[in-house]
């Protein structure tokens, strides 16, 4: 696996797969690691170099941060570097809000952005969701996941896994927080989580206009499915498809719409 150095010692491992075109794969940084596509991924190398990479606090690479957004941002626009580009990205939950930031200040590197949602809301920033009754709109719920996150994270991750993929039975809801336990360091899901909660992509979104493509599924506890003409309306320009299932569940649907944006 080839490795990037940054600043202060710290070492960002990334890996390539298959020949093509480029995809970069950025996947989940909270709760979830990059194997977790590995239909997806398989799908796109026929025909595509897929890339995927350990961000710092993650799998191979440095366990140490700083893990707030531009620190993030820059490690990814480095591997993106280091990787070959332009290259079409797939991102999905907070790894969207990285990739969208260096799609929109180095097109050279990411030509297209597809993003992979559970609900068109799970895009919004938390001042859009106020007033609604979209479970993460209520602070009581999101600072109660904080604070398991900081004081019980293990028990904090199975709640959002199982919650989020209610397609899981139990076996596999605890060889999924195996992985992911065993992935994230604790700090760094901690430190993501509170950023994530806090950050507004929005205007980099917008930026990219008819280069950002959003996919969601109809439904997802947290958001309900809701506010989708809300995401029409923030990003007119943008090629939004509501569809069954997601990058894990239905991956060659994925990586169709993977192959047709670039």
């Amino acid at each position: 696996m080839p490795k990037l150095e940054r600043p202060d010692d710290i070492e960002i491992h990334w890996d390539a797969h298959g020949e093509g075109p480029a995809v970069l794969v950025v996947h989940q940084l909270l709760w979830s690691y990059p194997h977790v596509y590995a239909d997806l991924i398989e799908d796109l190398a026929r025909d595509h170099r897929v890339v995927t990479y350990d961000p710092r606090g993650c799998g191979s690479s440095t366990r140490r941060g700083p893990y707030d957004t531009a620190t993030d941002t820059a490690d990814l626009e480095a591997v993106a570097e280091a990787a070959g580009a332009p290259a079409v990205a797939v991102a999905v939950g907070y790894g969207y809000n990285l990739a969208v930031r260096v799609a929109a200040r180095r097109p050279d590197l990411i030509s297209a952005l597809v993003t992979v949602q559970p609900a068109a809301a799970a895009l919004l920033p938390r001042h859009e969701l106020k007033g609604t009754d979209v479970i993460a709109a209520s602070d009581s719920v999101m600072d109660m996941l904080m604070q398991m996150l900081s004081t019980e994270p293990r028990a904090a991750l199975r709640t959002i896994l199982a919650a989020t993929n209610p397609n899981l039975d139990e076996s596999e809801v605890r060889e999924r927080l195996d992985r992911v336990v065993d992935y994230i360091s604790p700090e760094a899901g901690r430190e993501r989580a509170e950023t994530w909660v806090a950050d507004d992509p929005t205007e980099h979104a917008v930026a990219l206009g008819p280069r950002l493509n959003i996919i969601h599924s109809s439904a997802e506890p947290l958001f309900e499915g809701a506010l989708a003409a809300r995401v029409a309306e923030l990003y007119p320009d943008a090629r939004i498809e509501q569809v069954e299932g997601g990058p894990i569940s239905s991956p060659a649907l994925i990586a169709e719409r993977i192959r047709a944006a670039g």
